[in-house]
């Protein structure tokens, strides 16, 4: 069962686990019954967002189908690790998904901005990083990378 635990949604809605989310909304719901969890999942994506007011199922579509790049910091310098993970970046380990490096996923419009910080904040000079574009089918499915 579903159902209100306040007033309104908070401004930012955060977290990866079903609960997170809805109590992001200011709701609860039975956690691990099979049809309690589905239900939650459904209305979940009837709500609204705070801020801009979309609904949960189209924001969810809409970042879906935009692509991304991962670009990876190769070579970065080890003292450099802590910068990069609180900028987000995650380190790699599998050869298969790229360079045994740091990398992060930014949209295509601020990859510049991504580049530009690495350049003069981790690597301090202009270097070539290796990069490569993200869609939903890579992302999804387990054919790709």
């Amino acid at each position: 069962m579903i159902g209100p635990a306040g007033t309104g949604a908070r401004s930012v809605v955060e977290g990866r686990r079903l609960s997170e989310l809805l109590s992001g909304f200011n709701y609860f719901f039975d956690a691990h019954r099979a049809v309690d969890d589905c239900e939650a999942g459904i209305a979940l994506l009837t709500m609204k967002l705070p801020k801009s007011g979309e609904r949960v199922l189209s924001s969810v579509l809409k970042t879906a189908r935009q692509p991304t790049w991962r670009i990876f910091a190769d070579a970065a310098p080890f003292e450099m690790k802590d910068v990069l993970k609180h900028r987000g970046y995650k380190w790699n380990a599998d050869r298969a998904l790229g360079p045994r490096a740091w990398w992060k996923e930014v949209p295509s419009d601020l990859i510049d901005a991504e580049v530009d910080f690495l350049q003069s904040e981790i690597f301090r000079s202009p270097v070539h990083l290796p990069m490569f574009e993200i869609t939903a089918f890579q992302r999804y499915s387990m054919r790709a990378i």
